[in-house]
């Protein structure tokens, strides 16, 4: 596995810890929000949560399709991502969004001005997700943060990938 891949993972294990001092600081609510949601991300101005039932929902800032719902409305409560897809996993980049169905298919939306989606395409933007290749062998999705001056990048690792794919 890269060094990439390992330091993300580690960064996971460090939001996993997070909810678990959340859930110590404030057991009523952490228990109804645990046991809701499974994974929770968040950059540049929009939030995505994977629910316990594995759909994923997204909400905030849309102005590029970035909430994944088929509009660039914004939205101030959660908002379930087009498709009738199941996610393991999902990462927030600087105007868009990558994930990983259950599947192991890459799906990404959003800002594409850069070609941060990972698509072979001049497309502005996406308002709902578009798959990203045919590999079925994705496990994790991060995202590297955030940038003004350039679109944050996200990395992606599949089972039989030597490096993961960036972009």
């Amino acid at each position: 596995m890269s060094a990439t891949c390992t330091a993300a993972r580690r960064r996971s294990v460090g939001a996993a810890l997070l909810l678990a001092v959340l859930t110590l600081a404030a057991p009523l609510r952490a228990e109804a929000v645990a046991a809701s949601w499974s994974q929770v991300v968040s950059g540049d101005s929009a939030t995505c949560a994977i629910r316990s039932d594995q759909t994923l929902w997204c909400w905030g800032a849309n102005s590029s399709g970035q909430i994944g719902d088929g509009t660039t409305v914004d939205r101030n409560a959660p908002a379930r991502v087009a498709g009738d897809g199941r996610w393991t996993a999902v990462a927030r980049g600087s105007g868009h969004t990558c994930g990983i169905r259950t599947d192991g298919s890459l799906w990404c939306w959003g800002a594409n001005t850069e070609h941060q989606l990972g698509l072979d395409s001049d497309t502005p933007f996406r308002s709902s997700p578009v798959r990203v290749g045919t590999a079925t062998d994705w496990t994790s999705v991060h995202s590297r943060g955030t940038s003004r001056a350039r679109s944050a990048p996200i990395t992606a690792c599949g089972a039989g990938a030597a490096e993961p794919a960036a972009w």
